[in-house]
């Protein structure tokens, strides 16, 4: 009941804040790992216009943006959202949450709805069909993005109007600490759902490793995964809690461990990306089941960058033969590196590197905000 009158409360300063601007630009985030794809949108508008971010969650780390211009509201009420979605028009809304008119994130009046991917994953595999249907503009990360759209668009009658070439900021701000010194840490990063690393093989790698390496070992579920699969956490966080080389990291950011780890432990995750093209650091994948929510998916195409990339990132080992993984496994795999497959992969599939933010800006000012 205190979680309903809260939701009344935030929505009645929502629409009074929003009826007093001229210009409406909102950003829509699902929670906490949502900010930094959307921060180079915010940083472009916070010296020209009143901002307006609503958040799912109260534990947004955009809370703590102290700016005059810049409103956080929090609104977890699917009832709220849409109405408040329904009563505003003329407004620009940013988000990295896909599926808009699919769920409660529906699309009313004349609003332009933008689209910022917060992945490197294929757009026709980890999403659903029609997960983009009805954005007006999106940004893409890469030019798999940018042709798996355009496929997309003409195969299943989709509505957006415009793909921008624009590149993904986050594996930038990672590549700042390229080739750091690893400190003796293995991370374990697995996706979300019922193939992922988690629900599948997690509590036997888990002991494996703590016996056979001399590694400290760092496991990171999914965000999702600590929503839908407490149950299971919970049970590797008991299972292993008299070790002192376990470590579960459910904090807001990655990045602490991906900059203190050695190797990577991954299933379909986009951490991979983060690791190999932002550190240069390899991985390995656990060969589970597909992460899939189109399956017909090779109607666009049978490749897709989680295919593609993985052979050139690391190696793939079954999850039947999890044992294989050895000291001397992980230390061929840290002297193996090869800079020219990790900048051939960033040409191949981000655009702009290092660059995106002068892009980004130039396409927002043609917008004529």
């Amino acid at each position: 009941m205190k979680k309903f009158f809260e939701n009344i409360s935030n929505f009645i300063k929502l629409t009074k804040k929003i009826s007093k601007l001229k210009k409406k630009v909102i950003f829509f985030s699902e929670g906490t790992h949502h900010l930094e794809h959307l921060k180079p949108f915010i940083n472009f508008f916070l010296s020209r216009t009143d901002i307006i971010f609503i958040s799912l969650s109260n534990k947004d780390k955009a809370k703590k943006i102290v700016e005059k211009n810049f409103h956080f509201y929090e609104l977890n009420s699917y009832y709220f959202l849409n109405l408040f979605f329904k009563t505003i028009d003329n407004a620009y809304i940013f988000t990295s949450l896909p599926d808009l008119g699919q769920l409660y994130f529906k699309k009313h009046n004349n609003n332009k709805f933008l689209y910022i991917f917060h992945s490197l994953a294929s757009a026709h595999i980890q999403y659903n069909r029609l997960a983009f249907k009805y954005f007006d503009t999106i940004f893409c990360a890469g030019q798999h993005h940018y042709n798996e759209l355009s496929m997309m668009k003409r195969k299943y009658n989709l509505h957006y109007n415009k793909l921008i070439k624009y590149g993904y900021p986050k594996i930038e701000k990672i590549s700042e600490n390229v080739d750091k010194t690893s400190s003796k840490s293995i991370l374990i990063a697995s996706s979300w759902g019922e193939n992922s690393i988690t629900n599948t093989v997690s509590l036997e790698l888990i002991d494996i490793l703590l016996k056979k390496l001399d590694y400290k070992i760092i496991f990171r579920p999914h965000n999702m995964s600590l929503k839908i699969d407490k149950k299971k956490i919970n049970t590797i966080k008991n299972s292993f809690k008299n070790s002192h080389k376990f470590h579960i990291d459910d904090s807001n950011s990655s990045y602490n461990s991906l900059f203190d780890s050695k190797v990577l432990i991954t299933d379909w995750g986009s951490t991979s990306a983060d690791f190999f093209l932002g550190l240069n650091k390899p991985v390995i994948f656990i060969d589970t089941k597909m992460k899939k929510k189109n399956n017909n998916y090779f109607e666009i195409s049978e490749l897709a960058f989680e295919i593609d990339s993985r052979k050139d990132m690391g190696i793939i080992i079954n999850s039947n033969k999890i044992r294989e993984i050895d000291n001397k496994l992980i230390e061929s795999l840290y002297v193996r590196k090869n800079d020219n497959v990790r900048e051939n992969l960033i040409k191949k599939y981000i655009y702009n590197f290092k660059n995106s933010e002068i892009i980004l800006e130039k396409e927002l000012k043609n917008m004529n905000f």
